[in-house]
């Protein structure tokens, strides 16, 4: 390996060190170390917070473990949710990243990882663990929980998310911003939003440092969550259904083969509304249309499909009327 001959430049600076065996430094602004001397199976991450990098710059690993499943079991669990579609692989992504989040829960990959594994089950296989939503919510929380501003100011108010310390989290905390996000707005889904009025203010403000954050490749997302966020509430908790219905139309512009985006805009705008004939139409086109079988999204439209008929098949429930 030339990496000392490449990289080794820049000031020495000690960046951690534990009673684990472990031990990093950098040469500022050129490489980040980080040592090992325990000699038994797995492997070990660390979160450094403070380095001499600019924020959002992109490192290279050198040494290769990165991309080999036997070195670093995180891409074996990546891998496995590649193939997510097959429920059995799912269910295997699911158990790879528990187990990786009981040997390193200060990993910001690992507890984003395993939040979105549960996420993804309980969103396209939802009978599968009744528990799925409020684990990938869980995750979701102590992902954000490893930004050392919002654990502070957690802990001084009993354990509760402040939603101002969200302003705390940045480029590199998006990944946990984002599935926390997701994962909270679909727990809410499930158990009605209503009764869950104090999730609502914190939710709402994690998905505007989702948009401030986002970025191109992000924004899909953030739209989506901004959808939910303000088409779930009801009315007298703030619902804001021009907004929702706003970015489900520009997220559906966005991805048109996505088809949980129309069948959300359905449920949560069109029903509120009281526009059956648009809601009907809109959950028939899903309903109806055929499933590409090598789309990465096919688990995902399947689970879209299989809902749109349910609703269907309910009929549209009847707005409530405005509270006095």
């Amino acid at each position: 390996l030339n990496a000392r001959n490449t990289h080794g430049r820049g000031n020495y600076a000690e960046r951690w060190i534990d009673d684990w065996g472990l031990f990093a430094f950098e040469r500022e602004s050129s490489a980040i170390v980080l040592l090992s001397n325990r000699t038994d199976a797995g492997y070990d991450s660390r979160t450094l917070e403070h380095v001499g990098f600019a924020p959002g710059t992109y490192l290279i690993e050198l040494t290769g473990n990165a991309a080999d499943p036997l070195r670093d079991p995180l891409a074996e669990a990546a891998a496995l949710m590649e193939q997510r579609a097959v429920a059995e692989q799912l269910d295997a992504a699911v158990a790879a990243y528990e187990a990786l989040y009981e040997r390193a829960p200060g990993d910001r990959r690992v507890v984003a990882g395993a939040a979105r594994a549960r996420l993804a089950r309980g969103v396209g296989y939802p009978g599968r663990d009744a528990e799925d939503l409020a684990r990938a919510r869980e995750l979701g929380i102590a992902c954000l929980l490893l930004r050392r501003e919002v654990r502070e100011a957690a802990a001084s108010r009993g354990g509760e998310l402040d939603p101002e310390s969200f302003v705390s989290l940045v480029g590199e905390d998006r990944a946990c911003v984002q599935v926390a996000a997701r994962a909270w707005l679909r727990w809410l889904e499930a158990r009605g939003a209503g009764g869950a009025a104090l999730d609502l203010p914190v939710v709402q403000a994690l998905v505007d440092r989702e948009l401030a954050l986002a970025g191109s490749d992000g924004e899909l997302h953030a739209l989506r969550d901004e959808a939910l966020a303000w088409s779930l509430p009801p009315a007298a908790l703030g619902a804001d259904l021009e907004r929702a219905d706003a970015a489900f139309r520009a997220a559906a512009a966005a991805a048109p083969g996505r088809r949980r985006i129309p069948v959300d805009r359905a449920r949560h705008v069109l029903a509120a509304r009281g526009e059956e004939a648009t809601w009907r139409g809109t959950l028939e086109l899903v309903a109806r249309g055929d499933l590409d079988e090598s789309s990465p999204l096919l688990m995902e439209n399947r689970a879209a499909r299989d809902l749109a008929r349910l609703l269907l098949e309910e009929g549209m429930p009847r707005p409530l009327p405005p509270a006095l």
